[in-house]
């Protein structure tokens, strides 16, 4: 029964790799047309009054770019541990 559920849970974080990998693909693939220099020259003229962080790196890690740092830490956390996870379990895999 046990070797039942860690195949299950096997396959469903291989489903959720395979799925995140295309997501990355479809969204890295997209040209948005977003003119990089302008971005900065954005960033650098209004991260105070945007922000109210005096620091330009800060205000875009910790403001402009909250959602996206968030859910790196998650997903670095949920690998760690399903790491974790496969390998604390007693079974070996036949």
């Amino acid at each position: 029964m046990k070797s039942n559920k860690l195949r299950r849970l096997i396959l469903l974080i291989i489903v959720l790799i395979i799925a995140a990998g295309v997501t990355a693909l479809f969204v890295t693939s997209e040209d948005y047309g977003l003119d990089t220099l302008q971005a900065k020259d954005y960033v650098a003229l209004n991260h105070v009054a945007d922000t109210s962080a005096k620091n330009a790196v800060t205000s875009v890690y910790l403001n402009y770019r909250f959602f996206d740092t968030l859910f790196e830490s998650l997903i670095l956390l949920v690998s760690v541990l399903a790491v974790i996870r496969l390998s604390w379990s007693g079974n070996k895999m036949e």
